[in-house]
């Protein structure tokens, strides 16, 4: 019998509560890239959308 699979998408997601403005900036760095992010691959970066909200993390901050 032939078993035909289809491809599967997966998502994974961490929640962590983020306590002060420092811990949220430096989150928020690391979600724009705007800091070294070694398991990132940056040529995908310019593939990232945000869907709400600032460009930047200081844009988010203010906001």
């Amino acid at each position: 019998m032939l078993h035909v699979t289809t491809p599967r998408s997966f998502a994974i997601l961490r929640c962590a509560k983020i306590k002060t403005m420092g811990n949220t900036g430096s989150s928020l760095q690391h979600t724009f890239r705007e800091r070294d992010t070694p398991n990132a691959d940056t040529r995908r970066t310019p593939d990232n959308t945000v869907l709400v909200g600032g460009d930047t993390s200081l844009a988010v901050l203010d906001a």
